[in-house]
């Protein structure tokens, strides 16, 4: 995978060889190394068999592309997420072949923070329970105000926050195009999460979990 990076010429080479292969293959191997692991330590609750896997394509796809995928993110929740996805590829009751492709591909595409917002999202209530954070229910008049109380850091920067939720919206993850909708009550912390999101979550769940 390394080895597929274009070089142009002898210095980009001597460069490359100096400035960038060294934390690439660092990464690689850390990564390899992750997935070995957790793969024997799952083998070991007698879940599946690693022999079983060479023969598994499901699997043996899905770490080909997770693999890709952790090389280019420095992100620890990223590449956790992508090595939980390969471990469920190996357990039965996985999703099909096609859907974790497209799976694998939202977590290399989507960012730390998209997922965050949508584990959030997802049960709000029980997250900020989660988090020991104390929360006073009847300041949230909008969505918005729960992702801001959540993640400090996007309500300064709220374009980025506005922007995370377009695209996770655009990627069919969450069913309201926008966080500010007034005169919701109630309503305000309900469940945001669409079921094709409540698949891809369990997805990158890890499986020694639940």
């Amino acid at each position: 995978m390394i080895g597929a990076v274009p070089i142009v010429g002898t210095v980009g080479a001597e460069m490359f060889n100096r400035l960038i292969a060294p934390p690439l293959q660092k990464r690689q191997q850390e990564w390899m190394d992750d997935v070995a692991t957790e793969l024997r330590r799952l083998a070991a609750t007698n879940r599946l068999r690693l022999e079983d896997l060479p023969n598994n394509p499901a699997f043996v796809d899905a770490v080909m592309t997770a693999s890709q995928a952790a090389i280019r993110t420095s992100q620890r929740e990223k590449r956790d997420a992508l090595r939980n996805a390969v471990l469920r590829s190996a357990l039965p009751g996985a999703p099909d072949i096609d859907i974790q492709q497209i799976f694998l591909g939202l977590i290399d595409r989507l960012s730390v923070n998209h997922l965050r917002v949508l584990q959030l999202f997802q049960n709000p209530t029980n997250w900020f329970g989660v988090a020991r954070q104390s929360v006073n229910w009847q300041q949230f008049k909008v969505a918005d105000d729960i992702l801001h109380v959540a993640f400090p850091d996007l309500k300064v920067h709220h374009e980025l926050g506005r922007q995370i939720w377009t695209e996770l919206y655009a990627a069919g993850l969450v069913d309201i195009h926008t966080l500010v909708n007034p005169g919701e009550g109630d309503r305000v912390m309900k469940k945001r999460t669409t079921p094709y999101a409540d698949q891809l979550l369990r997805f990158i769940e890890s499986p020694f979990v639940g």
